[in-house]
């Protein structure tokens, strides 16, 4: 098989589940998402504010 029909291969399966790649690296959907919401701590049901919507990599709003 050629190198390219692999990761073509691997590509297709990727598109069809993006979490595929975290389970071949050990790491389901279910430990991600609980992870991420580990590190986020609890809602507060509060908007966010102005600060945390801009992006981080523009200049600053003002």
């Amino acid at each position: 098989m050629h190198a390219a029909g692999v990761w073509l291969a691997a590509a297709e399966r990727i598109a069809a589940d993006p979490f595929a790649l975290l389970r071949v690296r050990g790491r389901g959907r279910e430990r991600l998402l609980a992870e991420v919401a580990a590190t986020r701590g609890p809602r507060s049901g509060a908007p966010p504010s102005r600060a945390s919507t801009r992006p981080r990599w523009g200049p600053p709003a003002g």
